[in-house]
């Protein structure tokens, strides 16, 4: 009990003072109100104290929770680093293929055109050596005309294909 209670009790014991039944709740609520606010006052302290625990753990959580996130982007942000080198080198590489590819057509078809153009020369080369041959057979001439007359197709085979002697 309080000790203005106590007070009344030993003041009415005296029979100096007798206190009423209304004086005595009232004291009794001020003192049950001071003890309640007094222990309101420290249960708040002790919430607010275990609320900033709480926070300071939460706080600890998320810093946490932010470096694994950050850690987790840099290793995204790496491996897309790295799927672009590789898909940089894959396009090289198949651009290099490609590259190959077309010298190696492009060769096949020089090579082909040559020796379509070299069989065209012996066709012509041919026909006019049969041709020559035929007419040296039809005028039966001496070696002096003989000689003019493979010289005479040789400066024409020469004329056709562009070579000039």
């Amino acid at each position: 009990m309080s000790t203005r209670i106590m007070h009344f009790l030993v003041r009415y014991d005296e029979g100096t003072v007798k206190p009423s039944s209304t004086q005595i709740t009232i004291e009794l609520e001020i003192d049950g109100f001071v003890d309640c606010s007094i222990g309101g006052i420290q249960n708040a302290l002790d919430q607010a104290a275990r609320e900033r625990e709480e926070a300071a753990k939460l706080l600890g959580q998320q810093r946490e929770i932010l470096g694994q996130v950050r850690g987790e982007a840099q290793e995204i942000l790496a491996e897309g680093r790295k799927a672009g080198e590789r898909l940089r080198a894959e396009l090289m590489e198949e651009a290099q293929k490609q590259k190959r590819e077309i010298l190696e057509r492009s060769r096949e078809e020089i090579l082909k055109e040559r020796d379509e153009a070299l069989a065209t020369l012996r066709r012509a080369a041919v026909d006019l050596s049969i041709s020559a041959a035929s007419r040296v057979l039809e005028k039966n001439l001496d070696s002096k005309d003989n000689r003019r007359l493979v010289e005479e197709y040789l400066e024409a085979l020469s004329k056709e294909d562009g070579w000039d002697r």
